[in-house]
């Protein structure tokens, strides 16, 4: 039996702007709900996509920040949404302020401002991620069911259930990669991404390796002859690059599930990455790539990968096998169940409480 499901996001993918990780979820989530015979709606601040399949009902972004319209006009947004004719409602954030609800609703943690603070980089940042915390911990208390990316967002934040993020099976699969070896970095240059300080690791690299190509998928240009930037690219173009390269290398300290992490994984590609919560059961388990604890060993991990071509294949290898878990259509079939759990678990509080 198909649902009809609303989902609230503040930010969608957009043409030539890089997407925030949620964003992408989202979209990604909600076009394989859509081929899996179900209506889904999104609320969101941004347009619809030019390849979304879902509709999108537009909520007015009343300031330009978008972080401000984010954090705190939506949650009060949400209150005076219409959500006839729904199911359930799948919310992805900043839903503290949404306090009488109609309909039974999903809460995703994408990860945990307590890790954020933890880990962040500038001080105002971790200061306001310390004050979202207990605000997430409310959260959780709203929630009809709540799930969680990874297992810290059930540990500090009691999520139900965990349900890790997909990957698009039509973008990364394996290919033929790169004659050249070749390195890809994807995320913000500066911030807890740290791109800034893996791009600078790989020029180092380019000293022993000369014909190291570095791939930075990032949000401003990192200036220098070496490294071929890729800003606002499609995701086909994306999915190109992953497919080429040879390894992947990451020196952020959190992420929550880190979904570039399974692109890659899924296309073949290794990642080198400093170890962090979203990384340890996603990749250490499946030995599907190299984790370590300082950036001093991150550089001897690419060395090693680049120059030992059995290792990279046996670790590119178990990659492949661990993500065909883990595409969007079998990540949706999760979501449904949880969804089901939550519209009968409704039924039963209000029968209760007559």
């Amino acid at each position: 039996m198909s649902l009809k499901i609303g989902m609230i996001s503040s930010d969608l993918p957009e043409a030539g702007k890089k997407p925030g990780g949620v964003a992408v979820v989202v979209h990604e989530l909600a076009n394989a709900l859509v081929r899996d015979g179900n209506y889904v709606c999104i609320y969101s601040h941004t347009p619809k996509p030019n390849d979304a399949n879902y509709v999108v009902k537009t909520i007015p972004q009343v300031t330009k920040s978008r972080t401000f319209a984010r954090r705190l006009i939506l949650p009060f947004q949400m209150t005076v949404l219409d959500f006839k004719g729904l199911d359930i409602v799948h919310l992805h954030g900043d839903d503290w302020a949404f306090l009488f609800r109609s309909l039974p609703t999903v809460r995703t943690f994408h990860g945990c401002s307590l890790n954020e603070a933890k880990f962040g980089d500038v001080l105002r940042r971790r200061l306001m991620h310390l004050v979202y915390h207990p605000l997430e911990v409310l959260a959780n208390t709203f929630a009809t069911v709540s799930v969680g990316v990874g297992d810290d967002t059930v540990k500090l934040l009691g999520a139900k259930y965990v349900i890790p993020n997909g990957y698009a099976e039509n973008l990364f699969y394996p290919e033929q990669k790169s004659p050249n070896p070749t390195a890809i970095v994807i995320g913000t240059l500066e911030g807890r991404k740290q791109s800034k300080r893996a791009i600078e690791l790989l020029l180092s690299v380019q000293k022993e390796i000369p014909n190291l190509i570095i791939h930075a998928v990032i949000d401003q240009p990192y200036n220098h002859p070496s490294v071929q930037n890729w800003l606002g690219i499609s995701k086909g173009q994306l999915g190109k690059l992953v497919r080429e390269s040879w390894i992947g290398v990451s020196a952020t300290r959190y992420e929550g599930f880190g979904t570039y992490y399974l692109e890659w994984m899924a296309a073949g590609t290794v990642p080198i990455t400093l170890s962090n919560i979203g990384t340890k059961s996603l990749i250490e388990n499946a030995q599907a790539g190299i984790l370590v604890s300082r950036e001093s060993e991150l550089r001897e991990a690419v060395v090693l990968m680049i120059k030992n071509a059995a290792l990279r294949e046996k670790y590119s290898k178990n990659g492949v096998k661990v993500s065909k878990l883990l595409t969007w259509d079998n990540i949706a079939t999760q979501y449904i169940k949880v969804y089901w759990e939550a519209i009968n678990q409704k039924k039963i509080n209000y029968i209760s409480a007559e």
